[in-house]
């Protein structure tokens, strides 16, 4: 329970801030330093030739030439994602399983599909199978609809552009401060 005492100790709780101040002024101090110095080496790079980057990266081991390549995919083969997790026990043991192939095809996919039928050209031996599709994609399909009982009326159709932006006016030439006013004529009693 916090105590409701401010009179306990007065110049112990002074010095406790007192404390708290000069580090949070230190924290604050080396954050500005810290800044500084991103600022002198983005500077620095900065006015480094291309051929001296590159010298820099490899001796860092930032670059690119270090990723392995990847390898390509065969016809129909399934792709798997490495994952994000645990990849630090990767760097550290060279023999671990995150450090295998993931892009490498299995026994299934290392034969050539693409001499089969196209109904057969399914991964991993999913013909026939329940919920398989027949359709692998859109873009082999045609996919437009000539049916006249799923057009829309010309009068709805015309009625919807006529309301879009800018379409309006777009008959009319005249300047739009030009147009003529309709003037009412007053009643005299």
């Amino acid at each position: 329970m916090p105590t409701d005492d401010d009179d306990a100790n007065p110049t112990k709780e002074y010095e406790q801030w007192k404390i708290r101040e000069l580090k949070r002024i230190k924290l604050e101090r080396e954050e500005r330093e810290e800044k500084k110095r991103e600022k002198k080496e983005i500077e620095r790079r900065r006015d480094l030739t291309q051929a001296q980057r590159d010298e820099e990266n490899k001796r860092l081991g930032t670059d690119q030439t270090e990723k392995k390549p990847k390898s390509k995919y065969t016809f129909l083969e399934k792709y798997y994602h490495k994952g994000a997790y645990f990849q630090e026990k990767a760097k550290e043991d060279t023999n671990h399983i995150y450090n295998r192939d993931y892009n490498a095809p299995t026994e299934e996919d290392k034969w050539d599909k693409s001499a089969l039928p196209k109904i057969l050209q399914k991964r991993r031996g999913y013909f026939g199978k329940k919920g398989n599709s027949k359709y692998t994609h859109l873009v082999a399909e045609d996919t437009t609809n000539y049916n006249p009982a799923f057009k829309v009326p010309e009068d709805i159709a015309n009625k919807i552009l006529y309301k879009t932006a800018g379409y309006k006016g777009l008959q009319s030439l005249e300047r739009p401060s030009r147009k003529k006013k309709k003037k009412k004529k007053k009643k005299k009693v």
